[in-house]
């Protein structure tokens, strides 16, 4: 697909470019590398350059962001790992371990490949996604030693030079999470407190703690708000339990309180498969 934002409709070509500078900065001395990282997302869509992404935390989600403005949720997003195992689109994310495998399961969509871990027959991979008309997506902290690939990679500042913008990502995080999960829930402002304090070291995270706090704040129960979001319940409660949330009386982990205060109860059963962070 071409990124041309003079041809895009304007309510997709607004949301491209907002996402981005969700990536990158708000802030006007931002805007040129906006429009630079623009440049790059125009040069993978039409298969002649590699997008690469550069930042802090698992920049996967990022990727994944990027995937739905340009090509929607019905196209392929094949995460090729070899360290993960063969899963497909109904799970909360389609892997393969090899290029090969990805490359077969990713046609008309993408392939991400995470830097650190590039499958044995990346070559190929690359050499064959500019045929298949497959984007070829690679995140890292530092971008591969394939300087013929990278041409332009994308660099995502670090949060800690972005601190004044954190409660506006942590809103846009959760309006794709109410989107996304088909609720009308809004944070509360001791939720994004919540996540600011104990999961804003990345993006990513960020990501994670507004999807699954809107979640939570819908459902008012970890048991709930897991089967929301398509996650076992004890991985959630581990998760919250893990940042430090402070306990209700039934010994539940539970955000710093909010008003009102949702019953952070634990309960059992099975989750439903919905994708999420």
């Amino acid at each position: 697909m071409l990124v041309n934002e003079e041809t895009m409709p304007p309510d997709e070509r607004s949301a491209l470019r907002g996402f981005v500078a969700r990536l990158i900065g708000f802030a006007p001395e931002r805007a040129q590398a906006v429009e630079h990282a623009l440049q790059a997302i125009e040069l993978a869509a039409t298969y002649q350059a590699a997008l690469v992404l550069c930042g802090d935390g698992d920049l996967v989600q990022a990727a994944r962001g990027l995937h739905r403005h340009l090509l929607g949720t019905e196209r392929p997003f094949v995460l090729c790992d070899p360290r993960r195992r063969t899963t497909d689109a109904g799970a909360q994310l389609a892997s393969r371990p090899t290029g090969a495998d990805a490359l077969a399961a990713a046609i008309g969509g993408t392939v991400c490949v995470r830097a650190k871990r590039l499958p044995r027959d990346f070559a190929k991979l690359d050499a064959a996604v500019r045929d298949a008309r497959i984007e070829l997506v690679i995140c890292g902290q530092q971008p591969p030693k394939l300087t013929e690939l990278v041409l332009a990679p994308i660099k995502i500042p670090a949060l800690t030079t972005r601190a004044h913008e954190l409660d506006r990502i942590i809103d846009e995080y959760a309006h794709d999470a109410a989107v996304a999960l088909q609720i009308s829930t809004l944070l509360m402002a001791a939720d994004r407190h919540w996540v600011r304090t104990h999961s804003a070291t990345s993006l990513p995270e960020i990501e994670k703690g507004a999807w699954r706090m809107l979640a939570l704040r819908h459902t008012g129960n970890i048991a709930g708000a897991a089967a929301l979001l398509g996650m076992g319940h004890t991985s959630l409660g581990e998760w919250v339990q893990r940042r430090r949330g402070w306990r209700d009386q039934n010994g539940a982990a539970r955000p710093s309180p909010p008003e009102p205060r949702p019953s952070w109860t634990r309960g059992r059963g099975r989750s439903s498969r919905r994708p999420s962070p």
